[in-house]
């Protein structure tokens, strides 16, 4: 028996455990059970705590029970619990969970154990099984706690202060007090520092108090350097980041940071990938901005989110909030008035003058109460205080004031070092005063479709069925210059017969604008309409004979035009009246009084004094009523026929208004404007002859003007000029050198004109080529002069359009005679994508020295450009005369409007523009904001953002034509208010005017950034 026991005792295994730190355990010598192989002793020892973040290492130890090491290979396992504590692995691994094993060696099995970001117990288990299958375990506890630091990432310093920087973003320097320097080192668990090259994650906040840079890659060149002046582009040093990667190369880095004008504390974060665990580790350092400047007012500035409203008794808007952004002398907004618990007012707002109408301001005091009084005291959030202004029933301007104290920021203990700021609001009763007629200058003009279709963009339809229609706009004002309410109807009418020009001629002589205009045939300089009734007079009137023949004169319907506006004091007498009975030759009746003329105050009366027409509408048709939108802008078509280019009209918008001295309690407003008929830009001018003959009398020259459609643009001035005559002479009906045709564009759009030229030299040795320029609206023709001293051929194409037509071709000798029987012959040429032939002779000229020949053309209208094409036509003879017809085509993107037209990608007008409205809301001091703290949107529909309390939103809106302009609407949900547009939105880097809209023309990509504060 007692060589058995030391058999068996040979095969005892203890297991000893220990961990770094080492000290005490568990376990002892035990005997096996009969029947057993073997038996084992268990020990261990370890580090009884650790921090988040960090490691600890454990030996496990198996022996036999003659305290001999056990054989290499015998497996040890371990388990943890709980999971969320860390992780548990056999050595160095990088990776594990809560179970692992391993073997040993030289009765050793080396464990480690990582903890994780939780604090808490963890409990391991480590186990084996002798050769008799018995299981013999020991536990092990290590408390995870925050007492020791993580090595494996630092900061050094642990904190930074720096003193305010006035100049934020100008090149630092090393040395610079406004520049801390700060080293990130990298270690691994065993405490030796990493290897090779890591980026580190690096952020700083808010970037308003400090922003960080990097070490200069050498890498990268500054081609910032070199720029006027000079930026920080391409070195690393002087770009100031908010966020970013940070090179740590042999377990050191090196982060700057800088200093910015805002005082106050900000967290520079840096995070890392533990290599040895897999973990992510991170540290923390403080950055405190301090300044030595008090933080005291020094500056106060007013924003209106409306700087017009109307009175309470108009049914429009009647408040607008106005806010005070309080600042030190730093330029960082004031400390919040707050000591302990409770708060105080900083910020007065006062009503300045007699405030008559009984507006009120509304404000929230320091206490949560409510006040509402001419003055009223509140407190600032974040430097910026706010009032609601309510206004009463007095029109005009309001001036109001708002007063901080320099001396402590507290206005309830009195104000003795006042610092103030004044803002004028506009109040006004919204009621129409003045309407002004207006029409785009791009834009303004739709082909009409037979079948009515709009085509996409605004390209010209497949149907057109002979008119185009013109946006005509009348804009209405309040006598404070504000908009009129919205929903205010406005009348529209027109006149455009019987015109004449100033000699008499038939209307369609000469356009407007021209020194000798299109003028209605009934007309004067006298009126006088009775103020307040229906009678009106004209000494020199001859309403009962005006226009001859039958149906003369006026008649009841037809449209009385007064003037008033052309007469100082008269504005009011402005008014367009519909004729009820003409009572003789000088004297009628209108269905509607005149206005009292009354708007001093006291009713006028200049007597016949004022101009006047009176007419009736025969061509085309206009809308007869619109409402004004937000803008005061009511707006209508005038459709016309495009037979009627050019021809003359008054166009007349009229509104009803309150008028207390009046018998009916109304009066009207109108405005008169004079208008012609317009084609489709731009104008395109051609000439009926390749050319004329040279040193000869009363040659013909005819050339014609169409708008991009070629339809026929009438009563159009055409002006000439000579040019490259050397010693010679021309003149066109006896005007010389330069001048304009005597006769205007006719109903076809032509003008001809007799070209008289001598003492032009000529010949094939000539060097400069004599000729003529014909000009109208921007568009040019040169027709040369041919002086060969040989045969010459001239083309003449009257009807020559974009698909051609018939041309006639005359030759002469060089003293003007015709010559018959000579061949001519004729090639084309076009561009790609164009089509042109000679469909039709020319063959041999005629007793007369001329023949005709047919082009056809297709292909001369496209996108992006006007197509040309050429016929040169030549004879046989041995002086080879030659005449050149060109035709041109139109750019049809001249009615491409639409970037998303099918064709905007082809048209050079049209860019794809992009508007991006970035959301901001200005810092809380609400523990929660509110769910939306407002919205933006624009008035085409494209943009609409929510806002909610924290996050910042982005929205997009694609494809705007080029010089587009968006205007934008901020509109903040209470108890949150808009700051002000800045970013795309802030003309030349200026805040914009604050209240709830901004204007953006966009030239570029822009983003705009709407600033919102919440309470």
């Amino acid at each position: 028996m007692k060589a058995l026991i030391n058999k068996l005792s040979l095969l005892l295994i203890a297991l000893t455990l220990t961990s770094c730190g080492g000290g005490g355990g568990t376990g002892g010598a035990f005997q096996p059970p009969p029947g057993t192989a073997q038996l084992a002793s268990l020990s261990s020892a370890s580090a009884t705590t650790t921090s988040p973040n960090n490691f600890v290492d454990i030996s496990v130890t198996a022996r036999n029970t003659d305290n001999s090491l056990a054989k290499d290979g015998t497996t040890i396992s371990a388990v943890l619990t709980p999971a969320s504590i860390g992780i548990i692995t056999t050595g160095g691994a990088v990776t594990g969970g809560t179970t692992t094993s391993g073997l040993t060696t030289g009765g050793l099995v080396a464990f480690r154990f990582s903890s994780g970001v939780n604090t808490g117990v963890a409990h391991m288990v480590f186990s084996t099984v002798n050769a008799a299958g018995s299981t013999i375990s020991t536990a092990l506890d290590i408390n995870v706690n925050g007492g020791a630091a993580d090595n494996r990432l630092t900061l050094t310093p642990n904190t930074i202060t720096l003193p305010l920087n006035p100049s934020p973003g100008s090149f630092a320097f090393l040395g610079s007090p406004y520049l801390g320097e700060v080293t990130i080192t990298r270690r691994h668990q065993n405490g030796q520092l990493i290897t090779g090259t890591e980026k580190d994650n690096t952020s700083i906040a808010p970037v308003q108090i400090a922003a960080f840079s990097t070490l200069d890659d050498p890498a990268t060149t500054w081609s910032g350097a070199t720029a006027k002046p000079p930026t920080a582009v391409g070195n690393e040093f002087l770009t100031e980041i908010g966020s970013g990667p940070v090179s740590v190369t042999g377990g050191q880095g090196t982060i700057f940071v800088h200093a910015q004008n805002t005082p106050g504390t900000a967290t520079l974060f840096v995070t890392a990938t533990d290599a040895d665990s897999g973990q992510t580790i991170s540290a923390s350092l403080t950055v405190n901005i301090v300044s030595t400047v008090p933080p005291l007012p020094s500056a106060v500035s007013l924003s209106a989110t409306n700087t017009t409203v109307y009175t309470s008794t108009s049914g429009g808007n009647s408040s607008s909030t106005i806010n005070a952004f309080v600042q030190t002398g730093t330029g960082a907004p004031v400390p919040d008035p707050v000591v302990g618990n409770s708060a105080y007012n900083n910020v007065q707002f006062e009503i300045l003058g007699t405030n008559a109408g009984g507006a009120q301001l509304s404000a929230t005091d320091a206490s949560g109460t409510i006040e509402k009084a001419a003055l009223v005291k509140t407190r600032t959030t974040a430097g910026v205080a706010a009032v609601q202004f309510i206004a009463g029933t007095q029109t005009g301007p309001v001036l109001i004031k708002a007063t901080a104290d320099r001396h402590d920021n507290n206005v309830d203990l009195g104000i003795e070092d006042p610092v103030t700021s004044t803002i004028t609001l506009i109040i006004s009763d919204g009621r129409l005063y003045s309407l002004t007629l207006s029409s785009p200058v791009d834009n303004a003009l739709t082909v009409n479709s037979i079948t009515g279709a709009v085509p996409v963009g605004g390209v010209t339809p497949g149907d057109p069925n002979a008119t185009y229609s013109l946006t005509i706009s009348a804009i209405g004002t309040d006598r404070q210059g504000i908009p009129v309410l919205p929903g205010v109807p406005i009348s529209f009418g027109k006149i455009d017969a019987p015109f004449v020009n100033c000699a008499g001629q038939p209307t369609g002589a000469k356009p407007l604008d021209q020194a000798c205009s299109q003028l209605p045939l009934i007309r004067g300089n006298d009126g006088n309409p009775a103020e307040g009734g229906p009678q009106f007079t004209a000494p020199t009137g001859l309403f009962t004979v005006a226009g001859g023949g039958a149906g003369g004169g006026v008649g009841p319907g037809d449209t009385l035009l007064v003037f008033g506006k052309d007469s100082t004091g008269n504005s009011d007498l402005e008014n367009a009246r519909i004729v009820q009975q003409v009572t003789g030759a000088n004297s009628l009746l209108v269905t509607s009084p005149f206005n009292l003329n009354d708007t001093t105050g006291a009713m006028f009366d200049a007597g016949a004094v004022l101009p006047y027409a009176i007419g009736r509408s025969t061509v085309g048709n206009i809308t007869t009523q619109a409402t004004t939108n937000d803008q005061g802008v009511a707006s209508v078509k005038l459709t016309y026929p495009v037979s009627q280019l050019g021809r003359s009209l008054f166009v007349w918008a009229q509104g009803i208004t309150t008028d207390s001295l009046s018998p009916t309690g109304t009066k009207t407003v109108e405005d008169i404007s004079g208008y012609h008929f317009p084609g489709v830009a731009a104008l395109k001018i051609t000439s009926q002859q390749s050319a004329i003959p040279g040193n000869v009398a009363n040659a013909l020259v005819t050339v014609c003007v169409t708008d991009q459609l070629d339809e026929p643009y009438p009563s159009l001035p055409i002006s000439f000029g000579f040019h490259d005559l050397g010693t010679g002479s021309g003149s066109i009906d006896s005007q010389n050198g330069v001048g304009v045709l005597a006769v205007y564009t006719g109903p076809n759009g032509c003008a001809s004109g007799l070209v008289s030229t001598s003492g032009i030299a000529g010949g094939t040795s000539a060097t400069t080529k004599p000729g003529i320029n014909f000009s109208v609206g921007g568009a040019t023709v040169d027709v040369p002069l041919q002086v060969t001293g040989g045969l010459a051929l001239i083309a003449s194409a009257p009807g020559l359009t974009q698909a051609g037509g018939t041309v006639t071709l005359r030759l002469t000798d060089s003293s003007g005679n015709a010559v018959p029987n000579v061949q001519i012959i004729g090639t084309c040429t076009g561009g790609t994508g164009i089509s042109i032939a000679i469909t039709s002779g020319p063959g041999s000229t005629g007793p007369d020295g001329t023949t005709k020949a047919v082009i056809s053309a297709t292909g001369l209208s496209q996108y992006g450009k006007a197509g040309t094409a050429s016929c040169t036509f030549t004879t046989t003879q041995g002086a080879t005369p030659s005449a050149t017809v060109s035709l041109l085509g139109s750019d049809l993107c001249l009615s491409v409007t639409d970037p998303n037209d099918i064709h905007a990608a082809q048209c050079p007008n049209i860019v794809s523009e992009t508007l991006t409205v970035l959301m901001l809301p200005a810092p809380s001091a609400a523990p929660t904001p509110p769910a939306v703290v407002g919205a933006v949107t624009s008035n085409d529909g494209k943009i609409a953002c929510l806002l909610n309390g924290t996050t910042a939103v982005t929205c997009t809106a694609t494809k705007y034509a080029v010089n587009a302009s968006v205007t934008l609407t901020a509109t903040a949900t209470s108890p949150s208010e808009f700051v002000k547009f800045t970013g795309g939105c802030t003309p030349n880097g200026a805040p914009t005017a604050t209240g709830g809209a901004a204007t953006v023309v966009l030239s570029t990509d822009k983003t705009c950034i709407a600033n919102f504060k919440n309470p």
